[in-house]
């Protein structure tokens, strides 16, 4: 018994420890147009999401990640960061305990490329955007 009890709690642990959050960007506030594929909270790598400006959260995160928006293809730099698991005051910058989402539809804005971050966000490092080398992006509130 004792034995059958170790080798669920095993598995259990193995099993938070490779938990994800993914997150799907659409181009519209119901999450329900133009999906992109998943994309893993936990790879900092830098991708796009076209013209999409929603994002919908799904799975478990046992760490903290953020969203960091860039003006260029490339994620040169970081014009916002958004914290947690959304701009409306989910979880914050100290991100503490495990993110659970709430399968909401959240709005994003427009950016020319993204990537996650764990910890917490930097500072925003873009040149001005006045400048004919970055595009200036525009926001919808």
């Amino acid at each position: 018994m004792f034995n059958k009890v170790l080798l669920l709690t095993a598995a259990l642990s193995a099993a938070v420890v490779n938990a994800t959050t993914y997150a799907t960007f659409y181009s519209d506030s119901d999450c329900t147009q133009n999906a992109s594929v998943d994309f893993s909270v936990n790879n900092p790598g830098c991708f796009s999401a076209g013209g999409n400006k929603y994002v919908k959260y799904h799975g478990t995160n046992v760490q903290c990640f953020h969203l960091v928006k860039s003006p260029d293809a490339s994620c040169p730099c970081q014009f916002d960061c958004i914290e947690g698991l959304n701009a409306e005051g989910g979880k914050g910058p100290t991100c503490a305990g495990v993110m659970i989402p709430s399968d909401q539809c959240l709005y994003i804005g427009q950016s020319e490329s993204l990537r996650f971050v764990g910890g917490q966000c930097g500072s925003n490092n873009c040149p001005d955007r006045s400048s004919r080398s970055i595009p200036s992006l525009e926001e919808e509130y």
